[in-house]
């Protein structure tokens, strides 16, 4: 409960930061970084989870992204699992109409995903490096930009990510 209580605070600083940022003009400048904070829901450990991330845009038609996402713990009968998952991708910027605010963009990269169980005496962590492909799409609304995104992870904790959420423009 006090790491929810940790996640829900910092995604309210997050979403309290540069309320006044336009989301046209971060994606139209070339250097310049995104904050973001979400919610995804897990496929595999069926749970919703928080999610934060920070993007810095290469060019044109890149950008480099990073997120980390928490589970919210999961009481499987006995047992209490804690899964969080670590991700690095690249972005390629397939559509992109600034005059409607809207970008679309394929996305690959790598994901470290820790899963901790325990129950009773017993207790197990176990870490796997995997790889992300999937898609997302961005709306700029006045304030930041709204984003949706499927990312399937491929390895031994391989599930279906689906996110969505607020990415803030940090300076030009």
């Amino acid at each position: 409960m006090r790491k929810l209580s940790i996640l829900i605070a910092a995604l309210a600083v997050i979403l309290a930061l540069n309320p006044k940022a336009s989301a046209q003009d971060a994606e139209n400048t070339y250097g310049n970084i995104q904050i973001g904070a979400g919610l995804m829901y897990g496929s595999e450990i069926e749970q919703p989870g928080l999610r934060l991330d920070g993007t810095y845009r290469i060019n044109e038609d890149f950008r480099a992204i990073a997120d980390l996402g928490f589970y919210l713990p999961d009481d499987a009968g006995n047992a209490d699992v804690n899964w969080f998952e670590f991700s690095v991708n690249g972005n390629y910027i397939f559509a992109n109409d600034p005059e409607q605010g809207l970008i679309a963009y394929a996305l690959a990269g790598l994901n470290y995903t820790r899963v901790s169980v325990s129950s009773g005496n017993f207790s197990s962590d176990n870490g796997e490096v995997g790889l992300n492909v999937g898609a997302g799409a961005e709306y700029g609304l006045d304030f930041a930009n709204l984003f949706g995104e499927f990312k399937y992870v491929l390895g031994d904790y391989d599930q279906l990510n689906i996110g969505i959420g607020l990415r803030f423009a940090i300076g030009n």
